[in-house]
């Protein structure tokens, strides 16, 4: 295979590097499966799982909604120091 090629191993299809995300863990530094078909694989699950999802994000709505709060307190008090924390 040529530099700069990768071969999809969900689709089967060769593709250039820029395709494929990057996967610290993997001998080559990059995910076996290209973006299109990890998005592809990503909305099914969602599609799939959307009631779960819902009960998660839920969930985390209302357990940081007051750390949320002060921190837009904090930033719209001073503006410097939120350019300091950016």
């Amino acid at each position: 295979m040529d530099e700069g090629f990768k071969k999809c191993t969900k689709c089967g299809e060769i593709k250039v590097i820029d395709r494929f995300s990057k996967n610290k863990n993997m001998k080559d530094g990059l995910s076996l499966w290209c973006k299109d078909c990890a998005n592809d694989s990503r909305r099914v699950w969602y599609k799939n799982n959307i009631e779960k999802m819902r009960t998660i994000n839920r969930t985390s709505y209302y357990k940081y909604r007051e750390q949320r709060l002060e921190h837009r307190k904090t930033v719209k008090r001073s503006p410097m120091k939120y350019r300091e924390y950016r």
